[in-house]
């Protein structure tokens, strides 16, 4: 994801690395990759006596997930880019 986000902050030479790391509703669509979500689908699989599809479940489910949130990443920041001002902050009724 910083590989990602330093690409994107890139393309902006005033957009501080700050606004793009206090994005929560973005933070919270990235929360459910954790490793915590991994081990739950592996142990309600276990319990369910079939954990190969957990494992099937992480890999094609969680990583059409993961392609997901990068995609919304950046076409929202690329929307957000015009707005920001040298200090981050978003411009508020300003002709660009």
């Amino acid at each position: 994801m910083a590989a990602v986000d330093n690409t994107l902050l890139k393309r902006c030479a005033t957009c501080p690395k700050s606004d793009w790391y206090g994005d929560k509703p973005l933070m919270v669509l990235q929360s459910p990759l954790c490793f915590g979500t991994h081990i739950f689908v592996l142990i309600v699989s276990a319990l369910l006596g079939r954990p190969q599809y957990g494992l099937v479940f992480i890999v094609t489910a969680m990583n059409l997930y993961l392609l997901f949130v990068l995609y919304y990443r950046r076409s929202h920041f690329l929307i957000r880019l015009p707005r920001l001002e040298p200090d981050g902050e978003v411009r508020q009724g300003k002709e660009i």
